[in-house]
């Protein structure tokens, strides 16, 4: 035997267990491991934190009930019976108030499953991660979206009624005073002719701008009148299926309700390549269902521009806490689903 000091021996994986339990330490998300008795197996100084605990030693074998609260618990309870049922799970939790009156935090929740040898759940690891600073910065982006929207549309209100009221009225009453002009030029009915086309091609700039139904009538009548324009216009015949009634809404929904009908039909018109189009419309207790469908030349959505038509239909639709999903294949179509909350 040799002599001096022995070292103390160290068992294997020792290191490499502590090694791992401070990178979680450092790390500012709170994670870790609870079993299948819901009890907390492993915990990170992240999580301590932020329930009010100052080490481990205070958290491990309690249960998440004990752990995090009642109150908190109750909203995360489907979370974790989901994951102790075998399925990963992620889900968005608001704790209310935590920074203060009307300041919430607001927690991107992940819950994985972890399974045994015997391919049993043993339990789940979780992951939460601070999204509030991003969520803020939505909710301010969406805020200022919808400024901008309503102002655009207030602004192409104010034109279309000069252009229709001021402009439009102003030329008639000037073709009307040629039309009764004691005057022999024969220049006065080719002037006649230009102030009539002026007036037509001035109330249809009008109408484009803002259709004056969509301040006074329910959306059916709106889209009709609008579907008629279109096939002229452009060619392209849409058919309209509307179940049921109750198609009055307020305005700006009416607006944002015909602006996302009208930007996806343009983009038919633009690239679709058909003479043909469905619209369709539903009206549920608590949301308005919109479907535009074509069979054209559709496009590949993972290589569609950022910007554009869809991004506006988008604007419109999450402006009321709606929904818009797009359906596209090259040369298969495109099908625009829309719904929209009821006020």
């Amino acid at each position: 035997m040799h002599g001096g000091k022995q070292r103390p021996q160290r068992r294997v994986g020792q290191g490499r267990v502590a090694s791992s339990r401070m990178v979680l330490d450092h790390l500012p998300a709170p994670m870790g491991f609870v079993d299948r008795n819901l009890r907390v197996r492993c915990i990170n100084q992240a999580g301590c934190r932020i329930y009010g605990y100052r080490s481990q030693r205070e958290v491990l074998g309690r249960t998440v009930p004990e752990t995090i609260g009642a109150m908190t618990y109750a909203r995360l309870r489907h979370a974790v019976e989901a994951a102790l049922g075998g399925e990963t799970v992620v889900i968005e939790d608001i704790a209310p108030d935590r920074y203060g009156p009307g300041l919430d935090y607001i927690s991107e929740d992940h819950y994985v499953p972890r399974f045994g040898p015997d391919r049993t759940v043993v339990g789940f690891d979780f992951l939460s991660i601070d999204v509030t600073a991003r969520r803020r910065a939505e909710a301010t982006r969406q805020a200022l979206t919808r400024r901008l929207l309503l102002a655009h549309e207030a602004e192409r209100r104010a034109l279309a009624h000069e252009l229709h009221e001021g402009v439009s009225q102003a030329l008639t009453g000037l073709n009307l005073w040629l039309a009764t002009a004691d005057n022999p030029d024969p220049h006065v009915a080719g002037a006649q002719r230009l102030v009539t086309g002026l007036t037509e091609r001035t109330r249809r700039l009008a109408v484009d701008l803002r259709p004056p139904e969509l301040d006074d009538f329910n959306l059916l009548l709106v889209l009709r009148s609008f579907l008629r324009r279109f096939a002229q216009q452009t060619g392209v015949k849409v058919e309209l299926r509307a179940e049921g009634g109750g198609y009055y809404f307020p305005d700006p929904m009416q607006t944002a309700a015909y602006r996302i009908v009208e930007e996806a039909l343009t983009n038919v018109s633009r690239h679709a390549g058909v003479d043909f189009a469905s619209l369709d419309l539903s009206v549920t207790g608590t949301a308005l269902a919109i479907t535009i469908r074509d069979t054209g030349s559709g496009f590949d959505l993972a290589s569609a521009p950022s910007g554009g038509g869809l991004h506006r239909m988008r604007e419109w639709a999450e402006l009321f806490g709606g929904s818009l999903v797009v359906e596209a294949t090259p040369a298969a179509g495109v099908t625009v689903t829309v719904s929209l909350p009821s006020p």
